[in-house]
């Protein structure tokens, strides 16, 4: 984990061409915010509670907001762990339209994608395994939570766990 303020980290990733999915924090503060990059341009970004799952912010506000922070702790997934890692849906895997009311109608907007093909699974909790094996890059947190009778804040607080281990990545999707 490494730290420096979100302007010159974005100037930064951008010199040097990076892609993949930039993870930032900030010590001692209960959000997690998942920029997405390709050529060091961000394209997408949402900062999530680490409390209790919400979506805070997304796009454009969330960038300025992270551009306000100050010090920051980073982490960059690379772009060639994110492709293999993501199978493509098999015919009628995913669900078009799940039967379920959030409270957060941004989680309907973030898709899980695998960074890992073979993480510890042994020492994870069997819903992790669960959602972990319905994590293929196509299904949003929405349609995950509407398979496993929950609602998305209650695996929220999972996938994010997932993806300070390095398992899983959020993506924003634009509908």
């Amino acid at each position: 984990m490494y730290t420096k303020d979100f302007a010159s980290l974005l100037q930064l990733l951008g010199l040097s061409q990076q892609s993949g999915t930039l993870i930032v924090l900030r010590q001692g503060e209960a959000w997690q915010a998942s920029v997405q990059l390709q050529k060091g341009r961000p394209l997408s970004c949402v900062i999530i509670s680490l409390v209790d799952g919400r979506l805070l912010m997304s796009g454009a506000q969330a960038i300025d907001w992270l551009a306000r922070r100050g010090e920051l702790q980073w982490h960059l997934a690379a772009e060639e762990q994110m492709e293999a890692a993501a199978p493509a849906p098999g015919p009628g895997q995913r669900l078009t339209s799940p039967p379920f009311s959030a409270q957060e109608p941004g989680l309907s907007h973030l898709v899980p994608c695998r960074l890992s093909q073979s993480p510890p699974l042994s020492s994870w909790s069997r819903e992790e395994r669960l959602i972990f094996a319905l994590v293929d890059g196509s299904r949003t947190v929405t349609e995950i939570a509407h398979l496993l009778r929950r609602s998305p804040d209650q695996i929220m607080p999972l996938l994010l766990s997932m993806s300070q281990k390095r398992a899983i990545t959020l993506k924003e999707i634009r509908k």
